[in-house]
């Protein structure tokens, strides 16, 4: 069995604050236009902020809330 002692000691405010604030960048992140001739971003989308959205979206689908499908 893991050792969940740790859970304890979250700081739950902290922690939501901080991943609204990530999620907020992420977004703003996919909002921005794209450049024209600009790989950065274009790399940076496909390799950092695509994955990343896809972690949130397989998060959010494992986080089941009562009445919702």
């Amino acid at each position: 069995m893991a050792n969940l002692e740790w859970v304890g000691r979250i700081d739950w405010n902290k922690l939501e604050a901080d991943a609204i604030a990530r999620i907020r960048m992420l977004r703003a992140t996919f909002e921005m236009p794209i450049e024209p001739g600009s790989n950065a971003r274009e790399l940076y989308l496909r390799d950092i902020g695509i994955p990343v959205l896809g972690k949130l979206i397989e998060f959010c689908e494992c986080v089941n809330i009562e009445g919702q499908p």
